[in-house]
């Protein structure tokens, strides 16, 4: 790490163009997702899931039923669950 000695710059800190765009892509998401939640949508990270789990259900519920993909999948089988409840 190369710093300036003047404490009243900023660091000058010298970083591979890997790291710059590293940087720029979660610079993004983090901004996608601030975007998404200002329409009123939330983020959600499910973790913990069995490989062989998450295997069978993109072969036999998500592919076959939904070509929005996970996300899409999930909001529909927790509407129906929701209303399977309110029944």
């Amino acid at each position: 790490m190369n710093i300036k000695p003047d404490a009243e710059a900023m660091p000058y800190i010298r970083v591979s163009r890997e790291t710059l765009e590293i940087v720029d892509a979660l610079a993004k998401l983090v901004l996608e997702l601030f975007e998404r939640y200002e329409q009123g949508f939330e983020f959600m990270l499910v973790r913990d899931i069995p490989a062989e789990l998450l295997k069978e259900f993109d072969e036999k519920i998500v592919k076959p039923f939904y070509s929005g993909g996970h996300s899409e999948a999930v909001q529909d089988l927790m509407r129906k669950t929701i209303r399977e409840q309110q029944e």
